[in-house]
């Protein structure tokens, strides 16, 4: 199918797209947009490399691939491709706050068959983040080509013991303002383990787990990439504790507390600053740490209410030299308490994290997670998820709030404080009438970001569909009518398109 469009100020856009099911468990779809920005806006050239004669040019194109199917013998390959030539070119011409609003490009592709016991995997993965208005990613992960494979938990023999395995072949590579690498780094990754279960009853659960990883790069990051290999050789060793449970009920309802302890030890990952990132694997770092945490839980015949609060202790405060003071560090250790950033230097406790989780019916739930920093007595980060799904009726709202985090030179972590919302009456298949509304503010500049409203009348013979919206977000600021008009087994005719209805 293919979508023409003029807009009277910047000129033609259009859009190609196919959608193919060529058996019974496969599909493909693909979208492919693209725009002649004969106008273009004003700008500053210091501040982007698509300046030309002071106007900033959107044009470009962009491509989206998604197609799965089952290759026999139990394969299955998946592939999602998203490509953009530009950050202004997504903000001023794709649809869809989500995409308009995110500066990554993730690109994925596998071939995969999971067995009760073994998983193995044949993958293709692309991630491009961009950071001005720039033609290019400003920093580029790749990984191809990739073959993983893991066994799951095994009892080994009659023993009461239980092994696993983790391991990959990878070429790997990673662009960024600092360092370009080869086109292909080879990364071998070996990681067994091996799990003895001390103790199990009702009240108490101990397990010990020892576990060994062999990375082998064959460059490695000095002041710039070099042809110099890097052999990471770890050793792992953790211990878990949880209980005893105290419980009471209550008749109707049961309250359950349970403590656990859990400790883990790493080292041989000692020189994290000579390894490039890619992926979770580069992330490995030396850590001696113990996490303690209290969970409350509530039930009548489901869990209606939990709450856990958990801080992590750590007796190496530099992670093996791999902490830098005054700037942004993210790896291992520190992501396990908490997907909030907080690590700005060498440090003893993590923030106090509290998450809990409410949902008082099978159609309500609600998520909240505070994170309490003790070493500078203040709240450093927050996040709720709520939902509900009743009939017609749905909805959701999430809130997000991080603090700066403030480097020598500056901030290394900027303020977040993001509001969306969405209701939603009715769906594209309801007779009659059918609404919805979403809105994205920005709580740190009062800026409404984005907000949608939609409406739909449809019949056992035609529907009609409207929508009001607007945006003020990056080189995208405009506010627009568009509907769209369909027959029942025919088609429709307009500017808004199906997969962009809110219902």
């Amino acid at each position: 199918m293919f979508t023409g469009e003029y807009f009277s100020k910047r000129g033609p856009a259009g859009a190609v797209r196919l959608r193919a099911i060529p058996g019974a468990n496969s599909n493909i779809d693909l979208d492919w947009r693209f725009a002649r920005d004969q106008t273009g806006q004003a700008c500053i050239p210091l501040a982007s490399t698509l300046c030309n004669n002071n106007r900033l040019y959107a044009g470009g194109q962009s491509l989206r691939i998604l197609t799965f199917g089952q290759f026999g013998r139990g394969f299955r390959g998946v592939a999602d491709m998203n490509l953009v030539s530009s950050l202004p070119f997504r903000q001023v011409y794709e649809e869809g706050f989500n995409v308009i609003s995110s500066p990554l490009e993730h690109s994925l592709a596998f071939l995969t068959r999971n067995d009760p016991s073994v998983s193995v995997n044949m993958l293709y993965g692309r991630t491009g983040i961009f950071f001005k208005r720039t033609d290019q990613p400003e920093v580029t992960l790749r990984k191809f080509p990739a073959l993983e494979a893991s066994v799951a938990e095994q009892p080994l023999g009659t023993l009461p013991l239980y092994w696993s395995l983790d391991t990959g072949l990878a070429g790997i590579a990673r662009r960024d303002a600092s360092i370009t690498t080869p086109i292909f780094v080879e990364r071998y990754d070996l990681h067994p383990a091996f799990e003895f279960p001390v103790l199990r009853s009702n009240a108490l659960d101990w397990s010990q787990r020892l576990g060994f990883r062999e990375t082998i790069y064959t460059h490695s990051l000095q002041a710039q990439v070099v042809s110099d290999p890097l052999n990471r050789f770890a050793f792992e060793y953790a211990s878990s504790f949880a209980g005893p449970q105290f419980e009471r009920d209550f008749g109707v309802w049961k309250h359950v507390i349970e403590p656990t302890i859990d400790y883990r030890y790493l080292t041989g990952a000692d020189r994290f600053r000579k390894t490039f990132v890619v992926d979770d694997v580069d992330l490995v770092t030396n850590t001696n740490e113990v996490e303690y945490g209290l969970t409350n839980r509530f039930f009548t015949t489901r869990e209606l209410f939990s709450w856990r609060i958990s801080q992590k202790y750590f007796f190496d405060p530099t992670f093996g030299g791999a902490i830098i003071a005054g700037q942004r560090n993210v790896f291992a250790p520190v992501l396990d308490i908490s997907g909030f950033v907080f690590a700005d230097g060498p440090r003893r406790f993590s923030p106090i994290v509290s998450t809990m989780r409410l949902s008082t019916s099978a159609s309500t739930s609600t998520d909240l997670q505070v994170d309490y920093d003790t070493r500078d007595h203040l709240f450093r980060s927050a996040g709720v998820n709520g939902g509900v799904n009743r009939g017609q009726f749905s909805g959701g709202v999430s809130y997000f709030f991080t603090r700066r985090l403030q480097g020598q030179e500056g901030a290394i972590q900027i303020p977040n404080n993001q509001l969306r919302g969405t209701l939603v009456y009715g769906n594209e298949q309801k007779p009659g009438l059918s609404a919805a509304f979403s809105f994205s503010y920005d709580v740190e500049h009062s800026l409404f970001q984005g907000s949608v409203a939609q409406f739909g009348y449809n019949t056992h013979c035609y529907g009609l569909s409207f929508e009001l919206s607007q945006f003020n977000i990056g080189d995208r600021k405009e506010s627009r009518f568009r509907f769209a008009f369909s027959l029942k087994n025919i088609g429709s005719y307009g500017t808004l398109r199906r997969q962009e209805r809110l219902f």
